[in-house]
């Protein structure tokens, strides 16, 4: 497809959109509650796509293309805590973490990788 083709196709995407009202409704979706505010966590992040609070308090961010970023005492830590080879293709790479449930037991300091 040629550029020039693909941005009309995206302009009469868009029209057709804003004709049926899709547009306003997802502009409606990003409108908070009445007492929820929206507050940045941390910045310097590429592609998050998922996090998880450890039972110790620290914010574990995943980021598409195989980091595993760590939110400590509210300031991201400049070194990952895990760097995997992934394939960030599309809507591949590093799309999940998980902990144990006896983590606050047997894994205080640590995460632990088990192979599947």
């Amino acid at each position: 497809m040629t550029t020039r083709r693909w941005f009309a196709t995206r302009r009469v995407f868009l029209l057709l959109m804003a004709i049926c009202g899709v547009v306003d409704r997802f502009a409606a979706a990003a409108t908070l509650p009445t007492g929820f505010s929206e507050t940045p966590v941390a910045s310097g992040l590429a592609s998050p796509t998922a996090m998880q609070f450890a039972p110790d308090g620290r914010l574990f961010v995943c980021e598409q293309d195989g980091r595993l970023r760590v939110i400590k005492d509210g300031a991201l830590l400049p070194t990952p805590f895990l760097t995997l080879t992934v394939s960030s293709v599309g809507e591949r790479g590093l799309l999940g973490v998980a902990f144990d449930p006896a983590f606050a037991m047997n894994h205080v300091n640590g995460l632990q990788i088990v192979p599947q």
